[in-house]
């Protein structure tokens, strides 16, 4: 357990700098001052409300790669959402969907579908890409961090413990207990939060009330969040300023060019019969034509003219508009795409104590999570580079609206036509809902002498559904923007295209758990035991695939174009659409529901051994039985068996020294994207049934060593450890041998060693006259590649990138707790190395010419960064606590790898390389405020 502090003393902070050496340096002066009676110190072992303990140990002995959090811990970190929870754990990344949501985390290497995301032992919904340009959502669902207890970071293959996708590593959530929220001496407690961060202007609440009454205890908790996207660094919108030429239209009135009368009139003249159905000459009108025209770039024109021709020169110029960082639309944009973004959560538990051994409880959760999304890298202009998309315009208008005749013609169709009087928008809509339901019973032998000593029967029912709608708009008049305009007949030339992928996945998991410990003179052995059996569903429907459009035609009725006598044209507009779910599309785009259902039955031991406090020794098996099943002929499907297996040992020669080593594989079955395979575009079931292929690949595989070195004592502790990880078997895009059958296939292997420090030190164990209380953290990874192999009889493959590679990060903590309580302040130092290049650089292999070409996955790499933290709480009565953060206090101009990782070749929904990095950039000095309320 972390050393109680019992003394207070007020520390004033004078010099940063001197800080965080004193940290870095403070293990040189622990040993000497240690004393050999001292008991040792556990790190990162969490004492959580209610009584209950999180440690880093829980689920193997040597607790090597594991980071711990409890509610606590995550209450004092001020952890808001994802990118909070591992802001201070180097080697721990969480990779950005591009579109306000996450895709899970980086670790050791891999990410995505290769680090594990539980909660309470069920899986959680996979990054689903799609095949295309328009490829879906590919986030996972972030998890309601009010609702958990505790967390518990596994880095290194983790199979034993969490099962398939633990290749390196995973993240295993638990929700909150009654006990959790209820004190031990109270019948009922009201809990409220409410917290502020202005980086994204979040304003966040949650309440929850307890109650416990003969044997019955409740918990409901409600949290709502609002928010927008996160804000680059102020000074970029400060600095960035927009000057763009874009096309427009002028009545092309006069003939300009050179040898022609004065205000000799163009034969462009026309009148609309249901405008003027008396046909007066009064009613003509010239066409529209579009500026920019290619005769202004020589000299062909008049040397003298008219104020009229002069007047209609003028607006024959490009137009040029002037924008700030915030309203500009296009590729160089310099801030982050608009965002709103809500979140509401139901979470809820019941239960009786039938009696001292038997327990009953049931579990509800409601979670509903929204990303609304305005992509303004979409011009909302045309851009005199568009100019030659408008060759088939008509020039035609109603009114006086001039860019009413101009549009852009679907060269098949002839019919599509996009208007230029309407504003180009692309809103991209995500909705995350998460159900949750289940039955829990518990067994306490409350007697050494029981065979059992507990056991633990579960039911959980879980639905994940991730909604990606598509929307690009023209029906607003330019400059004007509006989500909800639609084309009608009375806008012609107006456009939509929508596109709604919808993917859910449905786990009904039943577990059966048991525990026994066993002490003996001076060894305890501990056998935890679990069998389980999961039915799973995976389904993505693609629905609301439409383009709606206000096409024109134009029938002449008599006339030469004079403005004596103008063309008399007929023009009639009509709504049209075309629901692309209702024709025959290739199989990589059709609206056929993709659904895989199957099975994964799954059995573990975990067998701890101590012998006093000398000597740890664990042993973890775990078998798996994946079943995969589905109707469709070009997906996969199989049976996979996997036996994943854990070693650990520690040995303490001395009272302040450990030695440990951990052993540790993983696996990962293919996921359901995979299994669906690659579609190549064009075919079509029925007549490309013996080109196309159908994913057959076996599990990857991952072996991780560790080896680690513990200095403990009453001082705290510092812990460095080397690792080694290796996966063999990743799955990879390829060519098979003869170069024609695209698919997903057993491609790479890949070899990583890392070294890895974590510690805490509490000062007054160092030199007594320093205050209890007053302590230091330090967090350092670095990571570099020692093997990357592809296997060869493919025509094409691919190397496997280590984008995914957090660069090398030092996190550097130093605070003060009074031992009351009372109040608490932390500084935080990070520093981060710059991107290593060689990471970014692949190969794709070609077997049948025997050459191979270099790869980059994005153009360009961060630098080296730093930025300090302050964080600080205060409790003016037991039931009231006000924290407060500031971030990046110095105001640094930095950009995370994480973020520009969006640019990268394997990103989702990748952000076009273009040069333009700002919008990546971290924000600027911010703050967060949170108040928590007890009653």
């Amino acid at each position: 357990m972390l050393k109680k502090q019992t003394k207070t003393k007020e520390m004033k902070i004078k010099n940063i700098k001197k800080l965080i050496f004193l940290c870095a340096l403070g293990n040189a002066y622990i040993l000497p001052q240690a004393n050999a009676q001292e008991s040792s110190a556990e790190l990162d072992t969490i004492s959580v409300e209610g009584y209950r303990e999180v440690s880093r140990t829980d689920n193997e002995v040597t607790g090597l790669g594991k980071v711990v959090k409890s509610s606590q811990s995550l209450r004092k970190e001020m952890v808001n959402n994802i990118r909070d929870l591992t802001r201070y754990d180097p080697g721990i990344s969480v990779v950005e969907q591009g579109r306000g949501a996450s895709s899970g985390y980086s670790i050791r290497g891999v990410d995505k579908n290769r680090v594990g995301l539980l909660v309470d032992g069920i899986p959680q919904i996979q990054s689903y890409v799609l095949q295309g340009k328009r490829n879906g959502s590919g986030a996972i669902n972030e998890i309601e961090y009010e609702n958990l207890s505790s967390i518990e970071i596994s880095k290194g293959a983790s199979s034993s413990e969490y099962g398939s996708g633990a290749l390196g590593g995973a993240v295993g959530f638990r929700t909150k207990e009654v006990s959790d929220v209820l004190d031990p001496n109270s019948n009922w407690n009201i809990t409220n939060k409410t917290a502020y961060i202005s980086k994204n202007k979040q304003l966040s609440n949650s309440t929850a009330i307890a109650g416990r009454y003969k044997g019955f205890e409740a918990l409901f908790q409600f949290t709502q969040r609002k928010g927008h996207e996160t804000s680059a660094h102020e000074a970029i919108e400060k600095d960035a300023s927009y000057e763009i030429g874009k096309l427009s239209a002028f009545a092309d009135t006069y003939d300009l060019r050179r040898g022609k009368a004065p205000n000799e009139k163009n034969s462009s003249f026309f009148i609309l019969k249901d405008e003027c159905p008396t046909l007066d000459l009064s009613c003509a009108k010239p066409k529209a034509a579009i500026t920019n025209l290619p005769y202004l770039k020589n000299a062909s024109l008049k040397e003298d003219m008219t104020p009229e021709e002069l007047e209609q020169l003028k607006k024959m110029q490009p137009v040029t508009e002037k924008f700030n960082a915030k309203n500009y639309t296009g590729a160089l944009r310099a801030l982050p795409d608009p965002m709103k973004y809500e979140s509401k959560s139901w979470f809820g538990r019941i239960g009786k104590q039938i009696d001292e051994h038997h327990y009953i409880g049931a579990l509800v959760e409601d979670t509903v999570q929204t990303y609304d999304i305005r992509d303004m890298t979409e011009r909302a202009y045309f851009g005199l580079d568009e100019l030659d998309k408008f060759k088939f315009s008509k020039g035609i208008y109603r009114g006086q609206d001039l860019a009413q005749g101009l549009f852009i013609t679907d060269n098949f169709t002839n019919k599509l036509q996009i208007g230029l009087n309407w504003s180009r928008t692309l809103f991209i809509d995500e909705k995350h809902k998460k159900n949750r339901y289940g039955l829990i019973y518990k067994y306490d032998a409350k007697s050494s002498e029981s065979p059992i000593d507990s056991i633990s029967l579960r039911y959980d029912n879980q639905s994940i559904n991730i909604e990606n709608t598509y929307l690009a708009l023209n029906c607003a008049k330019y400059p004007n923007v509006d989500k909800n305009c639609r084309p009608s007949a009375d806008k012609p030339n107006s456009y939509s295209h929508t596109l709604t992928n919808n993917y859910k996945e449905k786990h009904n998991l039943i577990n059966l758990s048991a525990e026994k410990e066993i002490v003996k003179n001076d060894f305890t052995h501990t056998f935890k035991g679990s069998i389980g059996y999961d039915r799973f569903t995976s389904e993505l429907t693609r629905t609301n695939f439409v383009t709606s459009y206000a096409s024109s035609e134009y029938k002449v009725l008599s006339g030469n174009g004079f403005a004596s006598n103008p063309y008399i044209y007929e023009m009639t507009t009509a709504l049209e659409q075309t629901d692309y779910c209702n024709t025959t599309l290739s199989s990589h785009l059709d609206c056929v529901p993709r659904v895989i259902k199957g099975s994964n039955l799954f059995g573990a031991l975990q067998y701890n051994l101590a012998y006093t406090d000398r000597v740890k020794l664990g042993l973890g098996l775990r078998y798996d039985r994946h079943i995969f099943k589905t109707e469709d002929r070009w997906t996969g499907s199989g049976k996979y068996s996997n036996l994943s297996y854990n070693f650990g040992l520690v040995v303490k020669p001395i009272n302040h020294l450990s030695l440990a080593y951990r052993f540790s594989t993983g696996y990962r079955v293919p996921s359901f994207r995979e299994l669906f395979g690659y579609r190549v575009p064009g075919f079509k079931k029925g007549v490309n049934d013996e080109d196309h292929y159908v994913t057959d690949v076996k599990p990857e595989r991952a072996l991780n060593s560790e080896y680690a070195v513990n200095v403990m004592g009453n001082f705290g502790n510092i812990e460095a450890s080397y690792f080694k990880n290796t996966y063999k078997d990743m799955i990879a895009f390829t060519y098979d041998a003869e170069g024609t059958r695209r698919g997903f296939r057993n491609a790479q292997n890949v070899t990583l060693e890392g070294f890895n420090v974590v510690g805490k030190i509490f000062w007054d164990g160092v030199l007594p006259i320093l205050p209890e209380g007053l302590y230091s953290t330090i967090g350092y990874n670095r990571i570099k590649l020692v093997d990357n192999k592809v296997k060869t009889g493919f025509a094409r493959v691919e190397s496997y990138l280590l984008d995914s590679i957090q660069p090398s990060r030092l996190v550097l903590g130093l605070g003060y707790d009074d031992p009351y309580e009372k109040w608490g302040v932390n500084l935080m130092a990070t520093f981060s190395k710059p991107k290593n290049v060689d990471e970014l650089k692949g190969s794709v292999h070609l077997a049948g010419s025997g050459n191979s070409y270099d790869v980059q996955s994005t153009k360009t790499r961060t630098n080296g960064w730093k930025t300090f933290d302050m964080t600080a709480y205060f409790k003016p009565y037991k039931y009231i606590t006000l924290r407060a953060g500031v971030y990046n206090i110095f105001n640094y101009k930095y950009v995370t790898w994480e973020s520009l990782r969006q640019t990268a070749m394997g990103a989702i929904n990748r952000n076009e390389d273009n040069g333009v990095y700002t919008k990546f950039a971290a924000p600027g000095r911010n703050f967060a405020l949170t108040l928590e309320l007890k009653y």
